[in-house]
């Protein structure tokens, strides 16, 4: 099985993964299996395993699904993607799940995070039910935060008016200061179908790279998390919607605003200039090194600005203006080398 990589699933954001709490059999995986691919969906989550808090609630068919899994993958051509919850399922599962999955009860189960470091395929992490940040990002570097795709399900605050509490603060923190691809779960967030649409759009619209979401062909007869698995026929409208608010925070005519800097994006003109965020760390010669980078693929700069870093992982960024559209090679490759020398790299933009 071709190893796919974390980089190649978030060229084609917002991800879009969807499928039942569990498979709970083979007449129900397949079936929802062929509506989702039907509407587009490329990214099915297929969870073998399930830890539950009750002992007595269904805990999944195990690896007897893995012939179900096997079936559908071949037969609809899509992504598998399945929770570990033990690290002796990991081999059991090549050739077969292409993207892994740790749960929020297993964020911090350390031997389970350094085996799967030793695997080559993305991996889904979701925060912990009350981990801060900086936890979620320490726990995504047992596994290699270059494979690593972050999942914000909601923790556990103050307040109960759903399930849990999303939290936007922490997704864009995750995003931003640590440079991570943040997707989110609507469905354990809010704990009733009838929220998560709302929430998917709340999530995509603050930011978010992508959505995963609890969809059952019969969500009455689901044998776990009944109350919050949608219809086939709801999520068709909730893809169309976050794509199309996906578009919308990415269309070309928006006013960029950072460090008090503000420019017209003209609709219909192909970008001439590319606006960066750069963050690094302090120490000698690190802003001559970065201006060599740019100088030897020939890139002019018609704006550089700096300010002192707010946090620790990071002392300082620029804001520097290339006179080159984000597509051109000589950017692309200017920006692999910057990589080596920044702790942040971001696109801001293109006008």
């Amino acid at each position: 099985m071709k190893i796919i990589k974390r980089d190649d699933l978030l060229k084609h954001k917002p991800l879009i993964i969807g499928g039942p709490c569990a498979v709970e059999s083979r007449i129900q995986i397949n079936e929802a299996a062929g509506k989702l691919v039907k509407m587009g969906v490329k990214i099915l989550r297929c969870q073998l395993w399930k830890p539950r808090t009750d002992p007595d609630s269904f805990q999944g068919i195990g690896l007897a699904g893995l012939k179900f899994l096997l079936e559908i993958k071949n037969k609809y051509n899509v992504l598998i993607a399945t929770e570990i919850t033990d690290k002796d399922q990991i081999a059991k599962t090549q050739g077969v799940a292409d993207i892994l999955w740790v749960g929020a009860r297993n964020m911090q189960n350390f031997e389970l995070l350094k085996a799967l470091g030793k695997d080559k395929r993305p991996v889904i992490l979701k925060r912990g039910l009350i981990s801060t940040i900086d936890e979620w990002i320490g726990a995504s570097k047992y596994i290699g935060s270059d494979r690593v795709i972050l999942c914000e399900r909601g923790i556990r605050t103050g307040a109960d008016s759903m399930r849990f509490t999303m939290d936007i603060n922490g997704l864009l923190v995750a995003k931003y200061d640590h440079n991570m691809p943040v997707i989110i779960d609507p469905s354990h967030t809010a704990g009733r179908a009838d929220m998560v649409p709302y929430l998917a759009y709340a999530g995509i619209a603050a930011g978010a790279d992508g959505i995963v979401v609890e969809v059952h062909p019969q969500p009455e007869k689901a044998l776990s998390d009944a109350t919050q698995q949608i219809t086939p026929e709801v999520f068709k409208e909730v893809i169309s919607k976050v794509n199309a608010i996906y578009k919308l925070r990415h269309q070309k005519e928006f006013a960029i605003t950072h460090f008090g800097a503000k420019e017209k994006v003209q609709p219909g003109k192909k970008p001439t200039k590319t606006l960066l965020f750069l963050a690094v760390s302090d120490r000698v010669g690190i802003l001559k090194d970065i201006l060599t980078v740019f100088s030897d693929y020939d890139i002019n700069l018609s704006k550089l600005e700096s300010q002192p870093g707010k946090q620790g992982s990071w002392d300082y960024a620029f804001e520097v203006e290339a006179n080159s559209n984000a597509s051109e090679p000589r950017l692309i490759q200017a920006l692999s080398i910057l990589k080596k020398l920044c702790v942040i790299i971001k696109i801001l933009g293109e006008y």
